[in-house]
């Protein structure tokens, strides 16, 4: 008496045979080998990289990038340590990626920050001088743009420090009062 195998006691091929047979044309294969890989792929690339949507993207590229190289498989090595490594090194690259385009928006950020900053200051500038004295304009530009104390902008104006402290105090109140206009 013969036996048969009913499907039920079918073992499925395994990968490594499907691969072998997509090497040599079998583009069905491509299809079971997705079908069986793409789920624990995804699994495993949920936890490399930051976003579970990423996750899906790079399980589809990886299997892309498997299929279009595929040979280069080695079909006497297990399939999916193959498959998985490919899968890592996307991943990695994606996460260096996002990395460093996060650091060009900072950056760019951080330059239209200062770029917006400067031209702050040098509409304040402008307002202090068409709104101040010379000499008030004077003490302002050397106590905040030299960094002068107000004992070195009192010797310079030829004035006593407590009227250069006033005349500072009086030209910022006025500044800043033109500012909330």
């Amino acid at each position: 008496m013969t036996s048969q195998r009913t499907s039920s006691d079918e073992k499925p091929e395994s990968l490594e045979s499907l691969a072998r047979q997509a090497q040599q044309g079998d583009t069905q294969c491509l299809e079971r080998i997705a079908e069986r890989v793409r789920e624990p792929l995804r699994c495993f690339l949920v936890s490399r990289v930051p976003h579970e949507v990423d996750a899906d993207d790079l399980a589809q590229e990886t299997l892309l990038r498997a299929f279009d190289r595929l040979d280069r498989y080695d079909a006497s090595r297990p399939f999916t340590t193959w498959l998985f490594t490919i899968g890592k090194r996307l991943a990695v690259n994606q996460v260096l990626a996002d990395k460093r385009r996060n650091a060009r928006h900072s950056e760019a950020r951080a330059t239209a920050t200062t770029v917006v900053e400067t031209s702050f200051e040098l509409d304040i500038w402008k307002r202090a001088q068409a709104l101040l004295s010379a000499e008030a304009y004077r003490a302002l530009w050397l106590r905040y743009c030299e960094d002068a104390s107000v004992k070195d902008i009192a010797k310079e104006l030829g004035r006593s420090t407590v009227s250069t402290k006033v005349m500072l105090y009086r030209a910022r109140k006025r500044l800043l009062a033109e500012i909330q206009r």
